[in-house]
């Protein structure tokens, strides 16, 4: 699930829909897989999502599946800002920012 980092831990009463959740629906949309073991526990807030990997998980009562990035769980909607972002340099080099900021000095 980490392949060398960590997830982001999403709390959201949405998530409680288990794979009819529509923010399930939108990762399988952007090519998100779950993590490999099946199912979900009902009732079940919360998920574990590696942006580098495309993997999800849902949560397991009592389990910590990965350390969650900053050490707690944000919404969805702080998320999908977080992805917005990852998204807007997707497929470039890791200091490549685009626009002005690629400036020679």
């Amino acid at each position: 699930m980490s392949d060398g980092s960590s997830s982001f831990l999403i709390k959201d009463e949405e998530l409680k829909k288990g794979y009819d959740s529509i923010f399930v629906k939108l990762l399988h949309s952007y090519g998100f897989n779950g993590w490999g073991r099946k199912g979900y526990y009902f009732g079940i807030d919360w998920i574990y999502v590696n942006i580098n990997t495309k993997k999800y998980a849902f949560g397991i009562p009592g389990v910590s599946i990965t350390k969650p990035v900053g050490n707690h769980a944000i919404t969805i909607e702080e998320f999908l800002t977080i992805f917005d972002i990852y998204l807007k340099y997707d497929g470039l080099e890791p200091l490549k920012m685009g626009g002005i900021y690629d400036r020679e000095s």
